[in-house]
């Protein structure tokens, strides 16, 4: 299976869904459907992410109506969560290197996550 670009598909919101629960992440978290559409927006169109805060959270926060620093704050909560108390075995596998540091920006946390979902699609 592959993912069409410009097609926001089912199976790119029910992947990412099923790793963030898999990470110890619900969807109580305000951040948890920004990052949903964060993931797809970024596998869809991998070059949203060279101008993350007027392209990405932008259109993130278009489509929720709120701010962009609020998508901004929310996916970074998130993430904090996810390296304090997120499973450490999926951490290291979705973010290899990045997990041994502190938590990476948000820009490098979203394009690690896309490239796993990728791959867990390519799979199927």
């Amino acid at each position: 299976m592959s993912v069409i670009k410009g097609d926001v598909t089912a199976e790119v919101w029910n992947t990412t869904r099923q790793t963030l629960r898999l990470l110890g992440i619900n969807h109580s978290y305000k951040g948890y459907a920004y990052l949903i559409m964060a993931v797809s927006l970024v596998i869809n169109t991998p070059d949203i992410l060279t101008n993350i805060c007027k392209g990405l959270y932008f259109e993130i926060a278009d489509q929720f109506g709120t701010s962009a620093s609020c998508v901004e704050r929310n996916i970074r909560t998130l993430k904090y969560h996810l390296w304090e108390y997120g499973d450490i075995i999926l951490l290291r596998k979705i973010f290899g290197d990045l997990y041994r540091c502190k938590a990476p920006t948000n820009a490098a946390f979203i394009d690690a996550l896309s490239y796993y979902v990728m791959e867990t699609l390519s799979k199927r």
